[in-house]
């Protein structure tokens, strides 16, 4: 056993002393050894004398050297009982020296860490002569805190942490580190971000609370952290502030949404912890509130009948904390569904979803401000967003009677309906009771139908408008539905068969099936009671019509609808009346064929017939109407257009170029311009049969380029300007023939310009 004396004092200073390290390493060695072996606790001056000594070598050159003399000081601090002032006195300063000193400051990342684990024993020891030395310790962490070293950065925190909680005269001046710590929790290693986590829980729990602002702003971007160690830290320690915190009421709207992200968190541990303390507060709350709630408590329902949702209904005190406290989160929240970071825009959909399930009905006084944001960023078409907020919704709708929130959407799909419009009022429409529907029911049929709401073409839109519809129909059942509610509903049904693809149809025809049902009516009857006042409709602005009219959408479904009975109205039968009728079915199908485009199988078995027998029906916009389609035909009927066809189609028009009618040959012009454009070689039909009738059909041609009309002149001569038409007819007739239509001609200019035109 060593026998600490003034001998063994004078020993270790002359080997201290030495130039060669060995020597000086050799003596901390044997010191080392001999203060773990020592039972008996020296003379306090010895004993001082001794880690003065060791504690200068925390400066040696040789960096073994210096780790022993911490060591050996370490084992000291904690075995021995020294002078408590004339050791902290000398031992603080050195420790500022080699760990906040920016010149003096230790170089191995090892010895710094066990300089600043020797400063956490010593805070533990000497916690009553800490005070004069706080600004010095402050120092420290803040640069150690900071270093290069991710376990001198742990150590540090935990060094933190015992100086907050043992040193009351810390707390005064713990907002000259909070901005350290911060830093910290966005450091690379997660373990360090937890430890800065906790730091900045400890010092806003047990020190002064004016830094909690930045300190909450500084955890909710720990939130959007991808390690969930992090984010339960946060979530640990925001419900101790909701618990224990004092004036922790004053601060509730700054830590709620630390708490209620949890909720919602991917990790399903960490999210049940979140709920259960969750849990906890709100029933701590009520015990602490127990007069104010009573009447609550007692009088309000715990279940609600038909809770729609997949959660359990959150605590009274739960509900309470978030309804007296949305109202000054909600703006924030509502930034962020708009900031430019998606993780940001889908936490803040999530907690909005959360804080709108614990306000409940208090959630009304804000809706003004919500709902056009909602709007706006469903707008975007940003899915796990759009989801989060479509749920959001439900549970505003659940809660929030239409009478309400209706008045506060209607302006804004008024001066500009946008994609969000539709999935937001539908989200608030699914789980609203029927008799809040009910009062607003014509009110909102009529609003869809007056101001454009069914004439959106965008395919989320005509989903959203569907469910909207459906839920309406829902409505309708066992109530008495006035007529012109249910042309709307019929009219709004038919819009999104007008712009949907096929499954928006098929869901669509579907409503209608629902729709009949739910009014007790047949398919048939239910469309004898709505078209007439539609067909009217139709009729009123027919002329006004463009290619995007919404009105002209409409008669395109009901002519796909009913084409049937359409088809039937083509057939020849004698009267004025039946003439105007063939042609406005002829006039209905143009539409429809520019319309769509439908060149069918089907339909040139069927109507193609009935429309060639029409070019010669003795009502004259009938033929116009049949050369118009006839035109179409040869113009976009590609392979549907075999050589029998050709040939009938091209003697009819043809034909019509003696017409009585101007119009009609002028439209017969036309029609023979875009049918030869895509017609076959005409020499390849020699030798078929009606081939002499198609020489004869292009002799008339010819024959009417002399027309005393100038109009009909010019058109036919617009016919051969075009090279690959005159190619075609010069293939049938020989040069001597032409030249002879050219010779032929009473109009000499025309004869100058057809033989420029064939270059004969």
């Amino acid at each position: 056993m060593a026998r600490f004396d003034e001998e063994y004092i004078a020993k270790i200073k002359t080997d201290f002393a030495n130039d060669n390290f060995k020597v000086r390493k050799t003596r901390l060695d044997e010191l080392r050894a001999d203060v773990e072996k020592e039972l008996s606790i020296p003379d306090p001056n010895i004993a001082l004398s001794i880690v003065k000594l060791a504690i200068k070598m925390f400066f040696d050159g040789s960096e073994s050297c210096r780790e022993r003399a911490v060591q050996v000081t370490s084992i000291c601090l904690n075995s021995w009982s020294l002078p408590v002032e004339e050791t902290v006195f000398i031992f603080f300063p050195i420790l500022h020296k080699r760990l906040g000193n920016q010149e003096n400051a230790e170089t191995s990342e090892e010895i710094r860490l066990l300089l600043v684990k020797l400063l956490k024993l010593s805070i533990q020891i000497y916690r009553e002569a800490i005070p004069p030395f706080i600004v010095d310790i402050i120092d420290i962490l803040n640069r150690r805190i900071r270093d290069r070293c991710p376990d001198v950065i742990k150590e540090s925190c935990d060094c933190l942490d015992e100086l907050v909680l043992t040193v009351p005269e810390f707390r005064l001046r713990s907002e000259q580190i909070v901005e350290t710590v911060i830093i910290a929790t966005r450091h690379k290693h997660y373990k360090i971000r937890v430890a800065a986590v906790h730091s900045l829980g400890r010092i806003i729990s047990l020190a002064r609370c004016e830094s909690i602002q930045t300190v909450c702003g500084a955890l909710g971007e720990c939130l959007l952290d991808q390690n969930p160690h992090v984010r339960r830290a946060v979530y640990k320690v925001a419900s101790l502030w909701l618990m224990e915190l004092r004036d922790r009421y004053s601060f509730f709207h700054y830590i709620l949404p630390l708490i209620l992200t949890g909720l919602n968190d991917e990790n399903c541990s960490y999210r049940n912890e979140a709920q259960n303390w969750w849990h906890e507060i709100g029933l701590q709350y009520v015990k602490e509130n127990d007069e104010l709630l009573k009447d609550k408590y007692e009088l309000l329902p715990i279940e609600l009948e038909n809770y729609p949702f997949d959660v359990e209904r959150p605590n009274l005190g739960c509900r309470t904390i978030v309804s007296k406290e949305v109202h000054k989160i909600i703006p924030t929240l509502l930034k962020e569904l708009e900031d430019w970071k998606v993780e940001v825009r889908i936490r803040a959909s999530e907690l909005l979803e959360v804080m709108v399930l614990h306000a409940e009905i208090n959630i009304v006084s804000l809706l003004e401000t919500i709902l056009p944001v909602l709007c706006k960023v469903c707008s975007k078409g940003e899915e796990v967003v759009t989801q989060r907020i479509v749920k959001s919704g439900e549970i505003i709708g659940y809660f929030i009677s239409p009478k309400i929130y209706w008045q506060l959407m209607v302006p804004q799909m008024k001066a500009n309906c946008l994609i969000g419009h539709y999935i937001i009022f539908a989200s608030l429409l699914k789980h609203c009771p029927k008799t809040h529907i009910s009062e607003q029911f014509n009110e909102i049929i009529s609003m869809m139908i007056e101001n454009n709401f069914c004439e959106t073409r965008e395919l989320i839109s005509l989903q959203s408008l569907l469910k909207i519809i459906s839920k309406l129909i829902d409505c309708c059942e066992g109530v008495s539905l006035d007529d012109n509610s249910l042309k709307n509903l019929h009219l709004a049904i038919l819009s999104t068969m007008a712009f949907g693809n096929e499954d928006i149809r098929n869901e669509a025809a579907d409503l209608i099936q629902k729709l009949a049902r739910s009014v007790s009516l047949s398919i048939h009857d239910l469309h004898g009671k709505c078209l007439p006042s539609l067909f009217n409709r139709l009729l009123s602005n027919c002329e006004m019509w463009e290619s995007y009219s919404f009105d002209l959408s409409i008669l395109m479904v009901l002519l796909s609808l009913f084409s049937g009975p359409l088809k039937q109205q083509l057939i020849w039968k004698p009267g004025r009346t039946v003439e105007v009728i063939r042609a406005t079915a002829l006039s209905i199908i143009l539409l429809f064929l520019k319309r769509n485009g439908n060149l069918s199988s089907e339909f040139f078995s069927e109507i193609v017939p009935l429309v060639i027998s029409l070019c010669e029906d003795s009502y004259e916009e009938t033929r116009i109407y049949s050369l118009e389609i006839l035109s179409y035909i040869g113009l976009h009927g590609g392979r549907n257009i075999d050589i029998t066809l050709f040939k009938q189609i091209l003697i009819v028009v043809a034909g019509r170029l003696e017409d009585k009618r101007d119009s009609v040959r002028l439209k017969a012009i036309q029609s023979l311009r875009n049918i030869l454009l895509k017609a076959p070689r005409l020499d390849s039909l020699k030798g078929m049969p009606d081939f002499e009738n198609i020489l004869k059909s292009l002799h008339l041609l010819f024959i009417s380029v002399d027309d005393s009309n100038e109009q009909i002149q010019d058109s036919i001569l617009e016919i051969f300007k075009v090279p690959q038409i005159v190619t075609n007819v010069k293939s049938v007739f020989p040069e001597e023939i032409i030249s002879s239509f050219i010779r032929k001609c009473r109009h000499k200019n025309v004869s100058t310009m057809l033989e420029t035109c064939l270059k004969i």
